[in-house]
């Protein structure tokens, strides 16, 4: 542990006076070779060895070495040599522990070069609150297809080619906008959730003190049914049971702008069969007599839309009348 994070490296000498230390061994070799090569031992009659022969012997290995290798040098030399070649060496990566305020130096000297964060400091409580209001407001919805046709548009997904259009100018049936303590209140939406399909068919039908007096979930089965008729099935039951009911004020909403404009003669029906459907709902609505119709958001139908969508679901019909108490009574 006394040498840790200390890099060693070793050195190798050639052996001769110069003393110059190499990083491998054959670099020493060669060095060695080029700068005093080995000597080639002569040849001598062996005699007695004895303690004289010894020292002598002795004597010549040390002076043998001496030449060869040079005489040792002085500790101080080869600290100065040393300390010189570890000038050359690369520290290494790890190194000692930089001090804490040099550390933080090096850091903010770096955070001024580095670009600021893209979100910036922090908004004011005001701002954010203001943004995110922005962001709950609901977008405004488009305009039906229907609107954006135009009003002289009078097809739909039922027409054909051998069916005449209605052309002549309808007459909107008489309505009365003013509100009065009597007037009963009538929602209808239709739901087919694939052209060719069965449909649903749901209507509700409030009194005058705003308590739901009928509903009707009607099942369409078969494969002939579209939104288009759906919708109108739903407003010809409800206008049937307003009828029934006595209801002699009637204000009614839905959210088909198309259905509803051709109830009023706003727009022509060239689909017989829709035709049909038109002619039996005004029929209703003249036994009511005072009515007025009315477009209205698809958000502000859901009672109408559940029970059309209730058909779909468990394909079944279910009356329901204040009136009549009792399942399809009325």
């Amino acid at each position: 542990t006394r040498h840790r994070r200390v890099a060693f490296q070793d050195r190798f000498l050639a052996g001769c006076a110069c003393g110059t230390p190499f990083a491998s061994r054959p670099a020493a070799a060669r060095h060695a070779k080029a700068c005093a090569g080995p000597r080639t031992p002569t040849a001598e009659a062996p005699r007695p060895a004895s303690s004289t022969d010894v020292d002598i012997q002795g004597q010549e290995a040390e002076a043998e070495a001496r030449g060869r290798w040079g005489p040792p040098l002085l500790r101080e030399v080869v600290a100065s040599r040393i300390a010189d070649r570890l000038g050359e060496i690369e520290p290494p990566r790890w190194g000692p522990p930089l001090p804490r305020a040099l550390v933080a130096s090096s850091i903010a000297g770096r955070l001024e070069a580095v670009p600021a964060p893209r979100w910036e400091p922090l908004l004011p409580r005001d701002i954010i609150a203001s943004r995110i209001a922005d962001r709950l407001v609901p977008p405004i919805p488009a305009p039906p297809e229907e609107e954006r046709r135009g009003p002289t548009t009078s097809t739909d997904e039922e027409t054909k080619d051998s069916e005449p259009p209605d052309v002549q100018k309808e007459v909107a049936p008489a309505e009365d906008t003013t509100s009065s303590s009597d007037e009963w209140r009538l929602q209808f939406d239709g739901a087919c959730r694939s052209a060719s399909n069965p449909g649903g068919a749901g209507a509700i039908m409030f009194d005058p003190s705003g308590a739901a007096a009928w509903s009707c979930s009607h099942y369409m089965p078969g494969a002939t049914a579209t939104n288009n008729t759906a919708e109108y099935t739903d407003l010809l039951l409800g206008a049937r049971a307003a009828a029934d009911h006595g209801a002699t004020r009637l204000h009614i909403q839905g959210d088909s702008l198309l259905v509803i404009r051709q109830v009023k003669g706003i727009y022509g029906v060239k689909s017989t069969r829709l035709r049909g459907l038109r002619n039996a709902v005004r029929t209703e609505l003249a036994r009511v007599g005072n009515f007025s119709l009315h477009h209205i958001d698809r958000q502000d139908n859901g009672h109408a839309d559940r029970l059309a969508n209730r058909a779909l679901d468990q394909k079944n019909t279910l009356v329901e009348c204040a009136t009549h108490p009792g399942r399809n009574a009325c």
